[in-house]
C-alpha cells in the first residue's frame, strides 16, 4: 500500500520496510447471493513518518518551490511505473507579459525533475537549471525556452528508464515510459502552456539512466523529439542482447542533435577508480562514433564532451548545463 509513490509506502510499526502483501483467498461458499467479499488491512505506519523524512520536502506534493523565476505544477498520471506525479514546469521571464501572449516557446523535457531547480536531501545538489536558463536567456545566448521536469518514480526509477533488461532483476519498462511521455505528459503540457511543437523545437534530456531513457524516447518517437541531451549516461551497461550500446545501435532513427557529456572522474578521484573512469571516457567516445554514424539530415549536431574534473553528481551536471542548452536552443545572435 502507498499514498501515491514509494516514498509514502506502508511500513511496520518499527518503521521498517515490509514485503509485498498477498491477498487472502476468499471462500465464496460462505458468501450470501450477491454479497461482495470484504478484505480489510491495517497499516501501522507510513514511510514518511520516519525521522529522516522531515528533511524531505518533496514528500509533500505541495512543498514550497524556492526557485529563480516561475515554476508551475502540472499533475499527470501513469508512467512505466504507474503513479501520480507533478510535472515542474519552468517558464522563462516575460512568459506572462501581455506583449508575449501569442508567443510560443521551444521546450526541454528533463528526467529526474526533483533535482533540477532545488537541492533535495540525499542528492549531490541541484542542476541550477532555473538560474542558468535565466542568465543565458537574459544575455541572449539562447532563445527563451520552457523546461519541464518530470519526477522519477523513486524505487521504480531504473525500471522506468531502461529500454532493455540491462540490470539484473529489474524489469525494463522504458518503452511504457516513452508511451507515457507521448500520450500523457506532452499533451498535458501542450494544453496548459504555449510550447512550440515538432521535433525541431522539442528536446529531451537527463543524467545517468535519465539520459538513457531520453535517447530511447528520441529513437522511438523521432516525430516528437529531435534533440537529446545526455549527462553521464552508462551506455555500456548490460551485455549481449541486453547491452544498451547494442540496443541503441539497432535503432534505425536517431535525432539529428545529440549532446553527450561524461566526466573523467565519474566514479570519484580516488586512484583506485582510475581504470574504471578511463573506461567510461572510452565508452563516451565510442558512443560518439555510433551517434555520428546514425544521425542524418541537414542540421546534424553531435557533441561529445569530456569534463576532466567531472564526477557523477548534480554539481558537475549544473556546471555543464549551460553549454548543453546553448547547443540545444542557440539564439539567432549566437548562431
Amino acid at each position: 500500500m502507498t499514498r501515491g509513490n514509494w516514498d509514502t509506502a506502508e511500513v511496520t510499526v518499527e518503521l521498517a520496510d515490509i514485503d509485498n502483501r498477498s491477498l487472502p483467498k476468499v471462500d465464496v461458499s460462505k458468501l450470501s447471493p450477491g454479497e461482495k467479499p470484504v478484505i480489510e488491512f491495517e497499516i501501522p505506519k507510513w514511510a514518511d513518518q520516519r525521522p529522516s523524512a522531515a528533511a524531505r520536502p518533496d514528500l509533500n506534493p505541495y512543498y514550497t518551490l524556492n526557485v529563480t523565476g516561475t515554476v508551475k505544477r502540472l499533475q499527470v498520471a501513469g508512467g512505466g511505473v504507474a503513479m501520480i506525479r507533478d510535472l515542474l514546469v519552468w517558464l522563462p521571464a516575460g512568459y506572462d507579459a501581455p506583449e508575449n501572449a501569442a508567443r510560443t516557446y521551444p521546450v526541454l523535457y528533463m528526467q529526474d525533475g526533483q533535482n533540477l531547480f532545488m537541492a533535495m536531501p540525499g542528492t549531490g545538489g541541484e542542476w541550477q537549471a532555473d538560474e542558468t536558463a535565466t542568465k543565458l536567456i537574459a544575455s541572449k545566448q539562447v532563445e527563451p525556452f520552457i523546461i519541464v521536469g518530470i519526477p522519477h518514480a523513486g524505487k521504480g526509477r531504473a525500471s522506468e528508464y531502461l529500454p532493455v533488461a540491462a540490470i539484473d532483476n529489474v524489469v525494463a519498462r522504458g518503452e511504457q515510459y516513452v508511451d507515457f511521455l507521448a500520450s500523457e505528459v506532452m499533451p498535458r503540457v501542450e494544453r496548459a502552456f504555449r510550447v512550440k511543437t515538432g521535433p525541431d523545437n522539442t528536446a529531451i534530456g537527463g543524467a545517468s539512466l535519465g539520459g538513457v531513457i531520453a535517447l530511447t524516447a528520441a529513437t522511438k518517437r523521432p516525430d516528437l523529439f529531435g534533440k537529446v541531451y545526455m549527462e553521464s549516461s552508462p551506455v555500456n551497461m548490460g551485455s549481449g542482447p541486453t547491452s544498451l550500446m547494442t540496443y541503441f545501435a539497432k535503432q534505425a532513427t536517431w535525432p539529428p542533435v545529440v549532446i553527450f557529456a561524461m566526466g573523467a572522474m565519474e566514479l570519484g578521484s580516488d586512484p583506485k577508480n582510475a581504470e574504471a573512469n578511463a573506461k567510461l571516457v572510452d565508452v563516451a567516445k565510442e558512443f560518439g562514433k555510433l551517434a555520428s554514424s546514425k544521425t542524418i539530415g541537414p542540421k546534424v549536431n553531435v557533441q561529445i564532451v569530456i569534463d576532466k574534473n567531472g564526477e557523477h553528481n548534480e554539481t558537475a551536471w549544473a556546471r555543464r548545463f549551460g553549454d548543453g542548452v546553448k547547443a540545444l536552443f542557440p539564439s539567432a545572435a549566437a548562431k
